[in-house]
């Protein structure tokens, strides 16, 4: 007597395989021009963020098509099977948008460069001789941070990792592992020189965590909470609570300022905020970025006011330090239109 029921293992194995088939399908069935892909990056796999909103023509109204790490349901189980990013995912999401030449802008939350005094250092020491002496140290923060990132302590009036000296240099190395693997896919990468329409597929640095910090300044704790960090268990409860509630705050500031459908699984968002981890969340912040940089593509700056090196450093500045900032990467965020 033949099988009429699928075993969970069967259910779960083939909802993997189709995952893509099926949420290309959905694009497909929409007809969209634009897409804006958020992906943030950790040194292992297991803590990626990632998410897909496509858009419609005029980029006013935006669909979330998929969003990993996600728990997803399962037609006639009760046990919900957890899917993260991986490498495969992104190749595959892609390669299925340049097939159907959707212009899709990439925001990546991860440094993209080294500080190039950084590197210069490490070129000229030597561990027995030392320098030589005419070779100038660094100061501490030209060895540590690169100029964008300096420019947002600034601006923020907080710290930043640091990609010279903190633990977020695994990250930025497990991005330049993937980013060969990609590059066939990206018709450019911008550190915030570009100034016509996104063409292809692109793809930029960003920083949800300053995204959120200046434009919704009431939801700053949204991966910590406002409970003060300590080892109780207690106290990672609360902390877990508050940024859960916080992150639905900022969501739903979201969904009113940016037309945002959650699409086909009204879960998914739900989740998002609702998990202790905020690799989820933090994906989904890039790709609001990532929505953004289209904007700023296509209609300027006037009205889509941006962190390019121009907008933070001034026109002459910002030309006169090109190579450097062209070799370290610049982080681009939506900014306050007020100056």
């Amino acid at each position: 007597m033949a099988r009429n029921q699928r075993t969970y293992p069967e259910a779960s194995s083939e909802l993997e395989e189709t995952l893509i088939d099926r949420t290309f399908d959905r694009i497909d069935e929409g007809n969209y021009q634009y897409a804006a892909i958020g992906i943030d990056m950790a040194a292992s796999e297991s803590r990626w963020g990632f998410t897909l909103i496509t858009l419609d023509e005029k980029l006013t109204c935006g669909t979330a098509q998929l969003l990993l790490p996600h728990r997803f349901t399962i037609d006639g189980f009760t046990k919900t099977h957890p899917i993260k990013p991986s490498r495969q995912v992104l190749i595959s999401v892609l390669a299925g948008l340049q097939k159907r030449k959707i212009t899709t802008a990439v925001a990546v939350d991860v440094p993209f460069g080294w500080p190039v005094k950084h590197g210069d250092f490490a070129k000229e020491w030597n561990a027995s001789d030392g320098v030589s002496l005419e070779f100038s140290l660094p100061e501490r923060d030209d060895f540590e941070y690169r100029k964008t990132d300096l420019m947002f302590k600034e601006l923020l009036g907080s710290e930043l990792f640091s990609v010279g000296a903190d633990k977020i240099a695994s990250a930025a190395y497990e991005w330049a592992q993937l980013r060969i693997k990609l590059e066939r896919y990206f018709k450019h990468c911008d550190v915030g020189f570009a100034n016509a329409p996104v063409d292809g597929i692109e793809v930029f640095e960003t920083y949800p965590a300053a995204f959120v910090r200046l434009n919704y300044p009431g939801c700053e704790k949204f991966k910590s909470g406002e409970t003060k960090r300590t080892k109780t268990p207690t106290d990672a409860r609360d902390s877990a609570r508050n940024s859960e509630e916080v992150r639905i705050a900022l969501f739903d500031q979201i969904q009113q300022q940016y037309q945002f459908n959650i699409g086909h699984d009204k879960s998914i968002i739900d989740l998002a905020c609702s998990t202790s981890a905020s690799d989820a969340f933090d994906g989904f912040l890039c790709a609001v970025c990532a929505w953004d940089y289209l904007k700023y593509r296509r209609f300027g700056t006037d009205s889509h006011r941006t962190s390019t090196p121009n907008e933070l450093i001034g026109q002459n500045q910002a030309q006169a330090l090109r190579k450097l900032i062209e070799k370290e990467g610049w982080i681009l965020v939506r900014i306050p239109n007020s100056k």
